[in-house]
C-alpha cells in the first residue's frame, strides 16, 4: 500500500473524495475484449470557497464510462501483488484471471475466473508457446499446474503489450560450475506468459531481477536486448512476474523500480489530499494529465 498522512480538514476530505470516487468508481462488468464497466459518482465543481481557497462539489449522479488504462494480471504473491498495489494507489484498474476453480493467491480487488471452455482454448495457445519454449508434454502436467499455466492467455490475449518481471532461462553446469543464460526466454511460469505476448505480435518488455534493467524482445535476433520501458502505459498490458521478487536480495529495489515504470505517466501525491494551490507548476501538470488520462 501507500503511506497515509490524514487529510487536513473537512474540505480536503470532500476534494479527495470527489477526485478518487471519479477515478475508482464501483466495478460493474468486465467484458470479452477485457473492457471494465465502472460506476462512477460525477461530482459538480461549485467554485471557489473565499475563506479556504479550496474547490467544491456537489453530487450529479451517477455515470457508467469504460476505462482506458487497464491492466491484466494474475493474483499471484510476488510481482502480480506488487502490480495490484502500484495500480491500486494510482485508481488504476488490473483486472486478475483466474482458472476456472483457482483462488487469488493475494488480495487483489478485480479477478475474474475464466470458464471451463475458456481453459480449452487457453491450453491450445499454451501449445503453441510449447513450440517455442520446450518444457515438456504439457498433456502429463498436473491439472492445477496446466489451469495456473493456461490463464495466462487472458492476460495477454486483449493486452496490446506485456510486462514481466522475471528473468531469463539459465542453464548450470555443476561439474564446471558455470551458467549459461538464454536470453530469448523468461524462466518460470512468467516466461508462458511472455511468450504467449510474443507469439502475438505484441512489444514484450522484461525487467530482470538479477541487474534490475529492463529489456525488450527482438523479433528479428529473436532475443531480449537492453531497452527503455515506453513512458506511458498502453492502453491494456499485461503485467505479470515471479513469485520470487527477493531471490538476488533486491526484492525492495525491483519494488521502486516497477513503481517507478508506472510513476513515468501517473505520479502518487502522499499524504494530504491534492490542493492545487499548493503545488508547484509542474505537479499540477501531471496530477491534471494523470486525470484526464484516466478519462473517456
Amino acid at each position: 500500500g501507500t503511506e497515509f498522512g490524514g487529510y487536513r480538514n473537512i474540505i480536503d476530505q470532500r476534494n479527495a473524495i470527489a477526485l478518487l470516487s471519479e477515478m475508482l468508481g464501483v466495478p460493474k462488468s468486465i467484458t470479452e475484449k477485457g473492457e471494465l464497466i465502472i460506476e462512477s459518482p460525477d461530482f459538480k465543481p461549485m467554485g471557489i470557497d473565499t475563506k479556504t481557497g479550496e474547490m467544491q462539489y456537489s453530487f450529479k449522479g451517477q455515470t457508467y464510462k469504460t476505462t482506458t488504462k487497464i491492466g491484466y494480471s494474475g493474483a499471484a504473491r510476488g510481482a502480480d501483488n506488487i502490480w495490484e498495489n502500484i495500480f491500486d494507489s494510482r485508481g488504476l484498474p488490473i483486472i486478475h484471471y483466474l482458472g476456472p476453480q483457482q483462488k487469488a493467491s493475494t488480495p487483489a480487488r478485480l479477478t475474474q475466473n475464466i470458464t471451463p471452455e475458456q481453459l480449452k482454448q487457453a491450453i491450445e495457445r499454451l501449445a503453441r508457446a510449447n513450440l517455442t519454449l520446450q518444457r515438456g508434454d504439457i498433456t502429463k502436467y498436473k491439472e492445477k499446474t496446466l489451469e495456473k499455466l493456461a490463464r495466462n492467455w487472458y492476460q495477454v490475449q486483449n493486452a496490446e503489450s506485456v510486462f514481466a518481471v522475471g528473468e531469463f532461462k539459465s542453464t548450470k553446469n555443476k561439474k564446471e560450475k558455470t551458467e549459461t543464460l538464454d536470453k530469448s526466454q523468461v524462466a518460470g511460469g512468467t516466461g508462458w506468459a511472455v511468450q504467449m505476448g510474443i507469439d502475438k505480435g505484441i512489444p514484450a518488455y522484461l525487467l530482470n531481477t538479477r541487474d534490475l534493467k529492463w529489456y525488450r524482445f527482438n523479433k528479428a535476433n529473436k532475443e531480449f536486448e537492453p531497452a527503455k520501458p515506453p513512458e506511458t502505459l498502453p492502453n491494456r498490458a499485461a503485467y505479470v512476474g515471479t513469485r520470487q521478487l527477493d531471490k538476488y536480495g533486491k526484492g525492495d529495489a525491483i519494488k521502486r523500480k516497477m513503481d517507478n515504470f508506472v510513476a513515468q505517466e501517473f505520479p502518487i501525491f502522499r499524504g494530504k489530499a491534492p490542493n492545487l494551490k499548493n503545488l508547484g507548476p509542474k505537479e499540477v501538470k501531471l496530477l491534471r494529465k494523470s486525470k484526464k488520462r484516466l478519462e473517456n
